[in-house]
């Protein structure tokens, strides 16, 4: 599986500008517990409860934006809504890509074919761009969906695929 880590704006890749390396190699959460950062995850059970703790708080964020605000750009933030939403889920799908590839034994490129990490901005352009026609309810439930597609990946692999670095070459 591809190494993937935790930007200020989500999820990115390992090797990215400004990506910290997430200990489990996987999406979104640190492999460490948010309470005491040096104690690792004792199991995928609570690794897939943080991805849904913190997938939760990020949807929840949307609550109060109407409509009419989703594609407006606010003071002091570099996305509008409906960016934020696509750039999670630009993300996930690639993941989730990255693992099907492997798992049916094609090379993975990342970040995508055709993409560099030192260009990732005309990736993001292609996130937005997939998801601009759609509703800030539609976003959301495929955000919903895209998470539990993530949870299922983490629930399919062991203990070790998930913990412990080289697991998965």
């Amino acid at each position: 599986m591809a190494d993937v880590g935790v930007t200020s704006q989500g999820l990115g890749a390992v090797g990215a500008p400004g990506v910290r390396r997430v200990a489990t190699g996987f999406v979104g959460v640190e492999g460490t517990n948010a309470r005491d950062n040096r104690r690792p995850r004792a199991s995928g059970e609570e690794l897939i409860a943080e991805i849904r703790k913190r997938a939760e708080l990020f949807i929840a964020e949307f609550d109060d934006v109407p409509a009419s605000g989703l594609h407006i750009l606010k003071d002091g933030v570099d996305r509008t809504p409906a960016q934020m939403l696509a750039y999670q889920l630009g993300w996930m799908d690639l993941l989730l890509g990255w693992e099907e590839g492997e798992r049916a034994g094609r090379e993975v490129v990342t970040p995508a074919p055709g993409y560099r990490w030192n260009r990732l901005g005309d990736l993001y352009s292609t996130f937005y761009e997939q998801w601009s026609d759609a509703s800030l309810p539609q976003l959301r439930e495929a955000f919903r969906n895209r998470v539990d597609d993530v949870v299922a990946l983490v629930a399919s692999l062991s203990r070790e695929e998930l913990f412990t670095s080289g697991q998965r070459a």
